[in-house]
Order: C-alpha cells, then structure tokens, then sequence
C-alpha cells in the first residue's frame, strides 16, 4: 500500500507540476528502503531526460546498489542521463553474468538496454556477441534484435534466431516472432526455413504462415506446410494457409489439390480463401 501511494503521489506530480518538482520527489524515493520504489523512480528519472541531471550523483550510488535489477535500471538512467559515463558497461556485465545469476527479466532488461551503446561502444558490441551464445534463449533473441539494428553480425545473428525458432522456448519464440513482423526487408532463408521446420510448435502459426507468404515470391518455401495447414489445422491456420498459397503465386503448383479439397469446407471464410487462393495458383 505504501509503495502505490508514493508511486500515485508521483504520477499526480507529473501532470499538476513543474519538472523541477517532479525530479527533487524521484530523486528522494531514490534513497528509500523499498527496492521496487527504487526502481521506479530510476525509470521515471530517465524519462525525464535532461530535466533530471540534477539526479545523476544519487543514480550513480545506485549503481552499487545490493539488488541487481536496482544496479541495471540505474546504470539505464545514468546512461540516458549521461551518454558515455564509464560505469555503465562495467555495471551491465556485473548484472548479466552474475554468480548466481540475476532473473530471466533482469537479463533480459539490461540485454535491451545495450542497444543504446553498441554503436559507439565495442565493449556493449562485443557482450552482445557473447549473449548470442546464452543459455537463455530470450536474452538471446533480444541481442539478436540490437545486433540486428546495428547491422552487425547478421549471419550469427540469423543463425540464433534460426536455433531459436526451432527450439522449445515459447517465450523466446514470441519475441523473435513480434520482431520479425516490424521487418520490411525478406527474411533470411535460415530463418524462414526454421519456421518451416517448426510450423506447428510455434505459438503463433497463423502469422508464421503470413511470414512465409510474404516471403513466397523468393521460391516455394513452405507450401508442403500450408499443405498440411489446408488440411489438418484449426480454421484460423487453414484460413492463414490459403490465403499464404495465394500470395505465393503459380509457383505453389504442388498446393492445387489441398486447395481444391479446401473449397468444399464447411466454413465459408475457408472455402473462399482457397477458391481465390486456386485461381491465383492455376490461373
């Protein structure tokens, strides 16, 4: 209950009072004994942006603080604060290579926030590097994504996702997926190839099939899977299926009969589908 009060006090300062005000409350929940409160008032102070300078020498105690998701969001502000400061990277790989290890979400926190230094640092490129390598396939996808938005190291980068999609980690496999989706360039064969490998374990297959029919005019990667989509899959996976094989186009050949077979579907959504995916295929 305390904690929601002053979280509460907080918010109501942010739309009734000056900035000054706001950064002089944050900065004293910095120094209270609940942690998550801490936290809190890290993240709100790095939203302030330049208005919270004043705040930097009481992050910067935090950066040796006891709880390691404290150290991260801290070492979040002070860079956000101060780009460039020298204790940011040490503290990040303190929190990312603990013994014993900090949380799936504190890794994951403070993967994510290397995005902003790998540019302009090699040390932040290079333990994104490493982190290709992790055991947790989630802080592995999230430093496939900044390496990703750095252009750097995409075959490894391709490669990991690939091992991802195919692995079991459903949470990892959800992110990876999210971020394919905001993707404008074709996907990489290795990652296309791992959704096809894996069409029916991953948790969203309706938009792995629109990945691959988007991808469907660099060949006919995937039609064997809609195939067996048309035929065995729930509705909303048969639907995504045919409407997939459309996009692919005449080179889809081998789909003309499951498409046939799905215009006499029950649902009438289905039946369209593949009769206007059917004459896309064989016009």
């Amino acid at each position: 209950m305390r904690r929601l009060f002053y979280i509460a006090w907080g918010l109501v300062l942010h739309f009734l009072t000056r900035p000054a005000t706001e950064v002089r409350y944050w900065t004293k929940c910095l120094a209270d004994r609940d942690s998550h409160l801490r936290g809190w008032a890290c993240l709100h102070l790095a939203g302030l942006g330049d208005e919270a300078k004043s705040a930097l020498p009481k992050l910067e105690e935090l950066l040796n603080d006891p709880m390691l998701d404290i150290r991260a969001e801290a070492a979040l502000a002070v860079l956000k604060l101060q780009p460039g400061h020298p204790q940011v990277i040490p503290i990040f790989e303190q929190v990312l290579w603990a013994d014993p290890p900090a949380t799936r979400a504190v890794r994951v926190f403070s993967t994510a926030a290397l995005r902003r230094l790998q540019t302009t640092e090699p040390a932040a490129g290079a333990m994104l590097q490493r982190l290709l390598k992790d055991e947790d396939q989630t802080v592995r996808v999230h430093a496939c994504v900044s390496l990703w938005e750095r252009r750097a190291e995409l075959k490894q980068v391709e490669q990991t996702l690939g091992e991802v999609l195919r692995g079991e980690d459903k949470q990892a496999q959800q992110v990876a997926l999210k971020f394919l989706k905001k993707q404008t360039e074709p996907l990489a064969d290795e990652i296309l190839t791992a959704m096809v490998d894996n069409f029916w374990q991953l948790p969203t297959p309706t938009l792995v099939a629109y990945f691959i029919g988007q991808q469907g005019e660099r060949g006919v990667i995937g039609v064997e899977v809609f195939c067996a989509a048309l035929e065995r899959g729930p509705v909303l996976v048969s639907l995504a299926a045919a409407q997939a094989l459309g996009r692919i186009g005449p080179t889809a050949q081998a789909a003309i009969p499951a498409l046939r077979k799905a215009t006499t579907s029950a649902d009438a959504n289905l039946a369209r589908a593949a009769a206007e995916a059917l004459h896309t295929v064989d016009p």
